[in-house]
């Protein structure tokens, strides 16, 4: 999970967060690709947190319309 930190402080959770979420099948395989890039204000997460994580980020995203 990871936010651009240029963003700067009006933007929503999901403006920040969704185009810079990115799944990978270790923490390893996390850490290279960070390493690579500068700008993002990031931290890896679990598989448990993420999902966690995720549903509180987009969760009202997916509901149903009243």
């Amino acid at each position: 999970m990871a936010r651009a930190t240029g963003c700067g402080t009006e933007c929503g959770t999901y403006e920040a967060t969704c185009p810079n979420t990115v799944f990978h099948a270790s923490r390893t395989s996390a850490q290279a690709y960070l390493a690579d890039r500068v700008g993002l204000d990031a931290q890896i997460l679990d598989q448990d947190a993420a999902i966690e994580r995720g549903r509180w980020n987009f969760g009202s995203l997916l509901s149903e319309p009243a």
